[in-house]
Protein backbone atom coordinates (compact mmCIF):
# COMPACT_ATOMS: atom_id res chain seq x y z
CA UNK A 1 0.00 0.00 0.00
CA UNK A 2 1.58 3.15 -0.84
CA UNK A 3 1.74 6.49 1.14
CA UNK A 4 -1.01 8.19 -1.09
CA UNK A 5 -3.51 5.39 -0.75
CA UNK A 6 -3.04 5.66 2.99
CA UNK A 7 -3.30 9.62 3.06
CA UNK A 8 -6.70 9.43 0.47
CA UNK A 9 -8.14 6.95 2.92
CA UNK A 10 -7.28 8.61 6.00
CA UNK A 11 -8.98 12.05 3.70
CA UNK A 12 -12.20 9.75 3.19
CA UNK A 13 -12.83 8.18 6.58
CA UNK A 14 -12.36 12.39 7.39
CA UNK A 15 -15.04 13.13 5.05
CA UNK A 16 -17.39 10.66 7.11
CA UNK A 17 -19.40 9.61 4.84
CA UNK A 18 -22.31 6.71 4.90
CA UNK A 19 -20.51 3.29 5.22
CA UNK A 20 -23.04 2.37 3.29
CA UNK A 21 -21.96 4.45 0.13
CA UNK A 22 -18.50 3.61 0.64
CA UNK A 23 -19.49 -0.26 0.64
CA UNK A 24 -21.19 0.31 -2.92
CA UNK A 25 -18.01 2.42 -3.84
CA UNK A 26 -16.16 -1.23 -2.90
CA UNK A 27 -18.23 -3.29 -4.37
CA UNK A 28 -18.24 -1.23 -7.74
CA UNK A 29 -14.26 -1.56 -8.30
CA UNK A 30 -14.35 -5.20 -6.79
CA UNK A 31 -16.69 -5.87 -9.27
CA UNK A 32 -15.23 -4.41 -12.33
CA UNK A 33 -11.42 -4.00 -12.18
CA UNK A 34 -11.45 -2.03 -15.62
CA UNK A 35 -13.40 0.85 -13.68
CA UNK A 36 -10.40 1.70 -12.06
CA UNK A 37 -7.73 1.19 -14.99
CA UNK A 38 -10.36 3.89 -17.31
CA UNK A 39 -10.50 6.20 -14.65
CA UNK A 40 -6.51 6.25 -14.55
CA UNK A 41 -6.44 6.17 -18.03
CA UNK A 42 -4.57 9.85 -19.08
CA UNK A 43 -6.17 8.92 -22.69
CA UNK A 44 -9.22 9.32 -21.46
CA UNK A 45 -10.73 12.76 -21.05
CA UNK A 46 -10.99 14.42 -17.84
CA UNK A 47 -15.26 14.93 -18.32
CA UNK A 48 -15.57 11.46 -19.41
CA UNK A 49 -14.45 10.00 -15.97
CA UNK A 50 -16.47 12.89 -14.24
CA UNK A 51 -19.37 11.29 -16.21
CA UNK A 52 -18.79 7.56 -15.11
CA UNK A 53 -17.72 8.13 -11.76
CA UNK A 54 -21.40 10.02 -11.26
CA UNK A 55 -23.17 7.03 -12.39
CA UNK A 56 -20.88 4.89 -10.68
CA UNK A 57 -20.45 6.41 -6.90
CA UNK A 58 -22.98 7.24 -4.69
CA UNK A 59 -23.17 11.26 -4.77
CA UNK A 60 -21.86 12.07 -1.45
CA UNK A 61 -18.40 10.37 -3.02
CA UNK A 62 -18.20 11.85 -6.19
CA UNK A 63 -16.13 14.86 -5.24
CA UNK A 64 -13.75 12.33 -3.95
CA UNK A 65 -14.01 9.65 -6.67
CA UNK A 66 -13.26 12.70 -9.16
CA UNK A 67 -10.25 13.74 -6.97
CA UNK A 68 -8.35 10.52 -6.98
CA UNK A 69 -9.22 9.74 -11.21
CA UNK A 70 -7.80 13.30 -11.53
CA UNK A 71 -4.92 12.47 -10.02
CA UNK A 72 -4.71 9.03 -11.50
CA UNK A 73 -5.10 7.36 -8.19
CA UNK A 74 -8.16 5.21 -9.05
CA UNK A 75 -6.06 1.95 -9.00
CA UNK A 76 -5.49 2.37 -5.36
CA UNK A 77 -9.64 2.70 -4.43
CA UNK A 78 -9.72 -0.20 -2.67
CA UNK A 79 -6.43 0.09 -0.63
CA UNK A 80 -7.63 3.73 0.28
CA UNK A 81 -11.23 1.66 1.45
CA UNK A 82 -8.53 -0.73 3.57
CA UNK A 83 -7.48 2.39 5.50
CA UNK A 84 -11.05 4.06 6.07
CA UNK A 85 -12.58 0.82 7.52
CA UNK A 86 -9.25 0.57 9.74
CA UNK A 87 -9.73 4.06 11.05
CA UNK A 88 -13.30 3.05 11.55
CA UNK A 89 -12.18 0.13 13.36
CA UNK A 90 -9.62 2.41 15.72
CA UNK A 91 -12.60 4.58 16.80
CA UNK A 92 -14.67 2.14 17.57
CA UNK A 93 -11.86 0.42 19.44
CA UNK A 94 -11.97 -2.73 17.56
CA UNK A 95 -8.91 -4.97 16.78
CA UNK A 96 -8.29 -6.79 13.51
CA UNK A 97 -6.54 -9.63 13.95
CA UNK A 98 -5.48 -13.00 11.83
CA UNK A 99 -5.15 -16.27 12.74
CA UNK A 100 -3.27 -18.89 11.13
CA UNK A 101 -3.77 -22.42 12.19
CA UNK A 102 -3.70 -25.80 10.31
CA UNK A 103 -6.71 -26.67 12.16
CA UNK A 104 -9.51 -24.55 12.91
CA UNK A 105 -9.62 -23.64 16.31
CA UNK A 106 -13.26 -24.49 18.50
CA UNK A 107 -15.50 -21.81 19.31
CA UNK A 108 -14.14 -21.92 23.03
CA UNK A 109 -10.47 -21.43 21.72
CA UNK A 110 -11.36 -19.07 19.52
CA UNK A 111 -12.90 -16.69 22.54
CA UNK A 112 -9.88 -17.35 24.16
CA UNK A 113 -7.84 -15.89 21.39
CA UNK A 114 -10.29 -12.61 21.52
CA UNK A 115 -10.13 -12.65 25.32
CA UNK A 116 -6.28 -12.49 24.98
CA UNK A 117 -6.82 -9.76 22.17
CA UNK A 118 -9.41 -7.70 23.98
CA UNK A 119 -6.99 -7.60 27.20
CA UNK A 120 -3.29 -7.02 25.31
CA UNK A 121 -4.90 -4.58 23.13
CA UNK A 122 -7.43 -2.37 25.38
CA UNK A 123 -10.21 -3.38 22.59
CA UNK A 124 -13.49 -3.55 23.17
CA UNK A 125 -13.89 -5.70 20.18
CA UNK A 126 -11.71 -8.29 18.37
CA UNK A 127 -12.82 -9.15 14.51
CA UNK A 128 -10.60 -12.55 14.23
CA UNK A 129 -10.11 -13.88 10.73
CA UNK A 130 -9.56 -17.47 10.79
CA UNK A 131 -7.35 -18.59 7.72
CA UNK A 132 -6.06 -22.00 7.11
CA UNK A 133 -2.01 -22.78 6.75
CA UNK A 134 -0.92 -25.94 6.72
CA UNK A 135 2.35 -24.97 6.47
CA UNK A 136 2.78 -24.11 9.81
CA UNK A 137 3.08 -28.01 10.77
CA UNK A 138 1.10 -27.45 14.07
CA UNK A 139 0.18 -24.79 16.10
CA UNK A 140 -0.88 -21.10 15.56
CA UNK A 141 0.38 -17.77 14.09
CA UNK A 142 -1.59 -14.83 15.66
CA UNK A 143 -1.41 -11.65 13.64
CA UNK A 144 -2.63 -8.00 15.14
CA UNK A 145 -1.74 -4.87 14.73
CA UNK A 146 1.75 -4.86 13.69
CA UNK A 147 2.93 -7.54 16.19
CA UNK A 148 3.07 -11.41 15.28
CA UNK A 149 2.48 -14.35 18.06
CA UNK A 150 4.35 -17.52 16.48
CA UNK A 151 3.36 -20.48 18.68
CA UNK A 152 3.49 -22.62 15.32
CA UNK A 153 5.69 -26.02 15.06
CA UNK A 154 7.37 -24.22 12.09
CA UNK A 155 7.88 -21.07 14.23
CA UNK A 156 9.63 -23.03 16.97
CA UNK A 157 12.09 -25.21 14.64
CA UNK A 158 13.18 -22.14 12.78
CA UNK A 159 14.10 -20.36 16.70
CA UNK A 160 16.31 -23.60 17.40
CA UNK A 161 17.84 -23.51 14.06
CA UNK A 162 19.01 -19.66 14.55
CA UNK A 163 20.21 -20.84 18.22
CA UNK A 164 22.04 -23.67 16.66
CA UNK A 165 23.85 -21.53 14.19
CA UNK A 166 24.55 -18.91 16.18
CA UNK A 167 26.53 -21.15 18.53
Amino acid sequence: MTRKAINYGTALYQLHPAREAVEQMKSAFQSCPQLAKALDDPTVPRQAKHRVVERVLPRELWNFGKAASDHGRARELLDMVEVYQECLRREHHVLRAELLCVTEPTAGQKEEFCAFLRREYQAQEVELVVRKAPELIGGFLLRADGREYDWSLRGRLRQMEQTLVRR
